[in-house]
């Protein structure tokens, strides 16, 4: 067995100490997480073989019982750590139905043990004796002097002593501000992971963690304790929906916010109400509400933001914690508004941050920091974010952390920043976060607790004639990605896909077997949402190259990429049977998504509609779009609308827990949609000019997205299961 205290393994620009049990990259410690640091050590030791699946789980999981899954999503913590700072590459290969190998080119080093000796020197003063004789009337005064001399040397020395002791303090050994310490390494754990659980939040003392769990039609918030422990219902509703909780200074109460959804014709109302830690009777506090809520360090006030569609504006409010005394503190104007996330204040409760939307639609969204005693605002983040959700203070006040989806993010997933106050400067902490799910930060700015979604899907394609046989063309697809990734068929029956991959969405096709498989779009940015063209000749998608998401066009092969509109921020694209017209959703002037379609050939987009729509299909003879659409504050209904000027042809009510998903049929008067209810998924056919829907398939699981060829003989769908990993990151 080989020394491990002098082994080293070097890949690339990294090395792998096994003795520290570290990464680094050049001078730089790669954060890993120790069953990371493990699986990276097993691929290492066994570079260029395949390492089946029973093998990993034999060797860091010999002790506990897990899932595959957990395998799955252990390798992709890996890849996006290595990739995030070896620009992209790929070490880890994943080998269908068997396993990994690591294809990256490793040299092992045996060094020699060095001693390395500090060697002291002291200089020695070597004084000389001479016989000298002094005039004895001299030997008074001189011994004076010298008495004088010796102790202003001694005291200067002293003041030199002290003064550098001081400079080398200030410089060296004064501890400097914690956004610039906290979390350049952590350990992360993972809490608790379930298919319904939401928003989480950690105690002041960073030993519980309440969450918010959805079960069927009732939802519930949950206290557990991070070191282990039962779970405990602290409050539980029916046909409700919690939307964030806090706890007070001291943890022994819980603030949480929650919306009625009984049926009905009026906006739904939020209320607050509190409730003991470990449980009882809830206590309702103020109402109209629509953000979890911040209690102030002091225990003595509620920031919360508030809409008011009347005045079209969204407030940040203060009030008593007893919910009396309310003041309106900021307002924004409504499109421009603070979000949901909801309000977090500063250590000395000088200042409230509110992430919101900029006052320029279609635009990125910036942090705001509020005066909390005259509401004046300042923006904290001059660079684009495409989406900003919960901050939290450190306790020094001198940063923020705040969860983000930033406008050149590879993976489409949200991320956790450090910013640094009043400067603004970010640092990413990590990726792959459920921004929706909140942000919490411990008292002491050592721990933050935020959720990760969890997705293992596979890839299928089945004949529509028989969708009860499916073909498994690919397993384990890395799928973080928060936003929809896409994909559709080429005549030929071949597939075009975005797939996340070593912490980069690309655009790849393949063929309807799942082998060919050939990556088109290899740019740090992420590429998504393809949609081939009717002569099969090139592809649209989507892609923040430019610091938001914008229509590009690339040949089929992947070659001659290029922005084909210059409309940012927009979503859903789609292209008319003769390509003349691109289809999407943009905002407004009015910071509402409409939808949009812009000519090939130049001129401006011209606006379809007036109301809130969502992922516009374009029937194939060009003449009908369906889309999610809604005028109201209703949710937003499947909608049949005309291309040409946008008039509403018919509405559908079709339940599904999600947002349908839907693909037109060659007869183009018939919808293939997916809904999905507990965790599965059902496939429909929608008649245009009907009424009645035929169910056509149910899947066991979540189908994600999928796509009809275009002779609408094959089915290709993505299938998996999804849950939310509550993870704990502490910092070291």
């Amino acid at each position: 067995m080989k020394d491990q205290l002098n082994l080293f393994y070097e890949f690339e620009k990294f090395c792998l100490e096994p003795a520290e049990r570290r990464l680094l990259f050049e001078d730089e410690v790669v954060p890993l997480t120790p069953k990371a640091f493990d699986t990276l050590m097993v691929l290492v030791e066994n570079r260029g073989k395949i390492i089946e699946k029973d093998f990993f789980l034999e060797k860091i999981w010999n002790d506990t019982y897990v899932e595959e899954a957990t395998l799955a999503q252990n390798i992709s913590t890996l890849r996006k750590a290595l990739a995030t700072f070896a620009d992209g590459k790929t070490f880890i290969e994943t080998i269908p139905r068997r396993g990994y190998r690591f294809v990256g080119d490793v040299r092992e080093i045996l060094g020699e043990e060095e001693i390395v000796v500090i060697e002291r020197r002291h200089q020695t003063h070597i004084i000389t004796e001479q016989s000298e004789h002094i005039d004895s009337s001299l030997v008074g005064s001189f011994r004076l002097r010298n008495f004088v001399r010796e102790h202003v040397f001694a005291s200067v020395s002293v003041l030199v002593v002290l003064v550098g002791a001081f400079f080398v303090w200030q410089l060296f050994l004064r501890p400097g501000p914690l956004v610039e310490s906290r979390f350049q390494s952590f350990n992360v754990q993972n809490i608790e992971s379930g298919a319904g659980i939401r928003q989480a939040t950690i105690s002041p003392d960073g030993k519980y963690v309440a969450f918010v769990e959805k079960s069927g039609d009732k939802q519930s918030l949950r206290l557990k304790q991070i070191d282990g422990g039962n779970i405990i219902e602290v409050a539980g509703f029916e046909n409700s929906r919690i939307i964030g909780a806090a706890f007070s200074p001291d943890g022994s109460d819980l603030y949480f916010s929650a919306y009625d959804l009984e049926p009905g014709p009026t906006a739904k109302i939020g209320t607050l109400y509190k409730v003991p830690s470990l449980g009882g009777a809830s206590q309702p506090i103020l109402k109209d509400i629509d953000s979890p809520a911040a209690i102030s360090p002091s225990g003595k006030k509620i920031a919360f933001i508030r809409n008011d569609p009347l005045q079209k504006e969204t407030a940040l409010m203060l009030a008593d914690i007893d919910g009396t005394g309310e003041q309106k503190l900021s307002i924004r104007k409504f499109g421009a508004g603070f979000t949901a996330s909801g309000p977090a204040w500063s250590p000395d409760e000088k200042y409230i941050s509110c992430s919101a939307r900029n006052e320029t639609p279609g635009s990125s969204m910036e942090l705001v920091v509020v005066d909390s005693q005259t509401g004046e605002q300042s923006s904290l983040t001059p660079q684009p974010w495409m989406w900003m959700g919960g901050s939290q203070w450190l306790n020094d006040g001198s940063g923020i952390a705040v969860v983000a989806y930033g406008s050149e993010s590879p993976n489409l997933t949200d991320e956790i920043w450090l910013v640094s106050y009043p400067e603004g400067k970010a640092r990413m902490i990590t990726r792959g976060i459920n921004g929706l799910s909140g942000l919490s930060l411990s008292a002491d700015g050592k721990s933050i607790v935020a959720a990760k979604l969890n997705r293992i899907t596979s890839f299928y394609v089945s004949s529509m004639d028989n969708l009860a046989e499916a073909n498994e063309i690919a397993t384990n697809v890395d799928s973080d990605s928060l936003l929809e990734l896409g994909a559709d068929f080429t005549p030929d029956s071949r597939i075009v896909y975005s797939q996340t991959q070593n912490g980069n969405a690309d655009l790849w096709i393949m063929n309807n077997d799942g082998t060919a498989r050939k990556q088109l779009t290899a740019e740090k940015s992420a590429d998504f949402m393809p949609k081939v063209s009717a002569d099969g000749r090139s592809i649209i998608f989507l892609t923040n190259r430019e610091n938001s998401t914008k229509v590009w066009q690339t040949d089929i092969d992947g070659q001659n990429p290029k922005r084909i509109s210059n409309k940012s921020n927009v979503f859903s694209p789609d292209l008319s049977g003769d390509g003349r017209w691109i289809y999407y959703v943009a905002e407004d002037e009015n910071f509402r998504n409409n939808l949009w379609k812009e000519s090939q050939d130049g001129g401006q987009p011209i606006k379809l509609t007036s109301g809130v729509a969502f992922a516009p299909k374009i029937s194939p003879d060009g003449k009908l779009i369906a889309c999610l659409y809604s005028e109201s504050r209703d949710a937003p209904r499947l909608t049949i609308i005309s291309a040409e000027d946008g008039k509403i042809v018919k509405q559908f009510d079709l339940p599904s827990e999600n947002s349908p998903i839907f693909e037109w049929g060659q007869d183009n008067v018939s919808l293939y949609v997916v809904s999905d209810r507990s965790g599965s998924s059902s496939l429909w056919r929608l008649p245009i000019a009907g009424t009645k829907a035929e169910k056509l398939k149910d899947w066991q699981n979540r189908v994600f997205r999928f796509a009809i060829s275009k002779d609408e003989r094959q089915l290709f769908y993505e299938d998996g299961k999804q849950a939310t990993s509550i993870l704990h990151l502490q910092s070291q």
